[in-house]
């Protein structure tokens, strides 16, 4: 599978289920929807707020996390697809 890496959500320990068969990872996860409490939260290409922005989400934008750990979100941005690490105080789950 040669995609943009951008947008598509799967790291080698986890990747989203829809992917199984495509590409390796060590689990798939459905992941669970949030939508961003914040008026503006970068998306990082790592957890760490120094890690390069590849994009921006915007109060009320739903975000697919599929993993919460230490703080952070990762997941998929369903605006543009793009995939990396969010503030997991940034975040609410749905009402």
């Amino acid at each position: 599978m040669n995609e943009d890496r951008r947008r598509l959500p799967a790291r080698g320990d986890i990747a989203a289920v829809h992917l199984r068969g495509k590409v390796a990872a060590e689990r798939f996860v459905a992941g669970r929807g949030f939508h961003v409490s914040v008026g503006w939260v970068p998306l990082l290409r790592a957890p760490d707020a120094a890690a390069p922005i590849d994009t921006e989400l915007l109060f009320g934008e739903t975000f697919h996390a599929y993993e919460v750990r230490n703080g952070w979100a990762w997941g998929q941005a369903e605006s543009d697809g793009y995939v990396g690490y969010v503030r997991e105080d940034a975040l609410m789950a749905p009402a």
